[in-house]
Order: C-alpha cells, then structure tokens, then sequence
C-alpha cells in the first residue's frame, strides 16, 4: 500500500479515537479536584459522527464494474454484505467474480438500462439471468433499472423481478477516502431507521473499509440486499 492511501485509510479511526480522547477529557473534573480546584470548565461535548449508526442495518448497492473483486475484498475483511448489480455484458466477462460473491452469500443483480434502444428493460434482465446461470447455475430476481420511470420498474415486476429502489442515492458522490467514508456515516447516522444506499461506481476498496470500519465500531450493520429486502 502506498503511503497516501495508507494515510486515507488511516484518517477516519485516528479521527475517531481523537474524538474520544476529547469526550473524555471534557467529562473528567478539573485538575486539582472540587469547586476549588484549577481546571478550566469543560465545554459541550463532541458529538460522535457514527452515534446513529448503533442497531441500524445499512445495505451498499454497488453497481459491479472491473472493481468489483476488490470491493468484496474489502467486505470480506469485516464480514460485511452488499449487493452487486451487473449488466449483462459485465456478467458474461466476470464469471469468476460472480462465482465468489455467490459463494460468499453476496446479493447479486442485474442491472438494466432503461434508454438502451437495442433492448428492452425485460430482455436485459433476461439475458443478465442467462449469463448468471451459466457462470454460477443459479439466477437472481433482483434488478436496478437506470434511467428507468415507473413504466420500466413496472415491466421489470411483471417479468418476476424486485427492484431496488434506494432510500440513499450516493453515486454523485465518492466513496473513495476516509473523507468520502465520514461524509457518508454522517448522512446515515442522521438518518432514521434501516436504509439502503445506491454507490454506483462511485466507491473504491480504501474509501470503503474506512466505511465499514467506523459503522462496526459504532455498532451498525453492513447487511446483503436481497430480492426480501434486508438480509
């Protein structure tokens, strides 16, 4: 690892356990003890980024490209699920990688574009099925639709099929540092409840373990999208 990215994966915890060294220098009495003592009076507390997180089940959506395997690199090392969505074409070149996230318990999907003009939203999910089944003899009714209004998430439920349709779409923004990682925890610790979030191909393996390390320290959980819902 390269010295940048070792430190962009380092900033997040050493963020993290700097906060806590401040919570708990605020909380401590005043040098020399009592109302009599020297110490100047604590100010507000520092107000953890992650403190929502704790009991919130979080499901990543990843639209699979050629970084795929080492974004499930970065899940396996927490023992973290996601969700993996690939077009057809991505399906019939990476069978391999499709093999191993089915084998780790990885959701996988396919993702149709709804202004293809050569195909329709149902025959892309057909043929992303086709490519599925022979590369892992199993297929997915799991679908993202890009681009897609409600007639072509519509067509996509007539054809069997779940369609993802995130509470937090964050593929404008990168998930490629600690800063894209705490920019994130920020958003889904003030958030309510369980929340699925759509990265794209805006997330990286470094900007992703900074992620899943601050939500498992701060006790949330890194979950499968499945054709149920949340895993």
């Amino acid at each position: 690892m390269s010295d940048k990215l070792y430190a962009d994966a380092a900033q997040y915890p050493m963020n993290s356990v700097y906060a806590d060294y401040m919570r708990a220098k605020e909380s401590a009495p005043p040098e020399g003890g009592g109302p009599g003592g020297s110490g100047r009076p604590s100010s507000s507390g520092t107000q953890d980024p992650a403190a929502g997180l704790v009991g919130k089940r979080i499901a990543l959506c990843f639209e699979a490209g050629t970084g795929a395997s080492l974004l499930a690199d970065a899940l396996e090392g927490y023992d973290a699920g996601a969700a993996f969505f690939f077009t057809p074409e991505e399906m019939e070149r990476q069978g391999g990688t499709l093999r191993r996230l089915v084998a780790r318990g990885q959701s996988v999907g396919v993702l149709a574009d709804a202004s293809d003009p050569d195909r329709t939203v149902a025959e892309q999910l057909e043929a992303g099925n086709a490519a599925l089944f022979r590369a892992t003899c199993g297929k997915t009714r799991l679908a993202y639709i890009r681009g897609g209004g409600s007639q072509a998430v519509q067509a996509a439920r007539e054809a069997g099929f779940r369609c993802l349709q995130p509470d937090l779409d964050r593929s404008g923004h990168a998930l490629r540092n600690a800063s894209g990682a705490l920019e994130l925890v920020q958003r889904l610790a003030g958030r309510r409840g369980d929340a699925s979030v759509w990265l794209g191909d805006a997330a990286g393996p470094t900007g992703l373990r900074s992620f899943l390390s601050a939500v498992r320290e701060a006790g949330g959980l890194c979950t499968a999208y499945t054709e149920a819902g949340f895993r």
